[in-house]
Parts: structure tokens; sequence; C-alpha cells
């Protein structure tokens, strides 16, 4: 009986410090691909060019659309695109826009 006594009458040892916290993580040398500059070939441009104007009219209209309403609306100013062209084609109209705001 004794021996459970000196046994729970003996502190636990101190927890060890914490660790120093690992080195911040560099940053990947490779940019993300859907904010990366890239150069669209020439028919996405034209693409996101009649995209944006199109998006303007909704807004201004306060209105939301779809990919379908726009590929309706535009006609063959809008070819048939894949998923990864139009993700292309609205991250360039959202770049195109960025760039026509006032600075603050």
């Amino acid at each position: 009986m004794n021996e459970w006594t000196e046994k729970v009458a003996v502190p636990a040892e101190a927890p060890a410090a914490p660790a120093a916290p690992p080195p911040a993580t560099q940053p990947l040398s490779q940019p993300d691909a859907f904010t990366a500059p890239v150069t669209l070939p020439t028919q996405l441009v034209s693409a996101a060019a009649a995209v944006r104007g199109a998006l303007k009219k909704a807004a201004r209209e306060r209105t939301s659309t779809s990919w379908s309403r726009l590929e309706h609306q535009l006609g063959s100013a809008l070819p048939s695109l894949n998923n990864s062209e139009r993700v292309q084609v609205l991250v360039q109209v959202d770049r195109s826009a960025a760039d026509n705001q006032p600075r603050r």
C-alpha cells in the first residue's frame, strides 16, 4: 500500500516545453494555374471581350446570367468552350475588370 501512495505523491514530470513552430513554408515556385498570367488563344481573347460586354449589360440590368444564356445571347461570338476554357475566359474577364478599376 505504501508503494501506491509514494507513486501518487511523486509529482509527474513537467511537460516538455512546446517545440518551436516550424519555419514558414516557402511559396510554391509554380504559380496557381487559375491566377497565373497566361496568353490566351485568339478565340478566347475575343470570347472574353464578348463575355465581358454581356456581363456588363447584365449588371446594368441588375440581373444574373448563366453560361447557356451567354451562349444564346452571344451566338457565334462565343465559341463552344470546355470547362477549362470557360475558366480561362472568366479569369481574363475578371483581370480586365480589375485593370479598369480606379486605384485607391
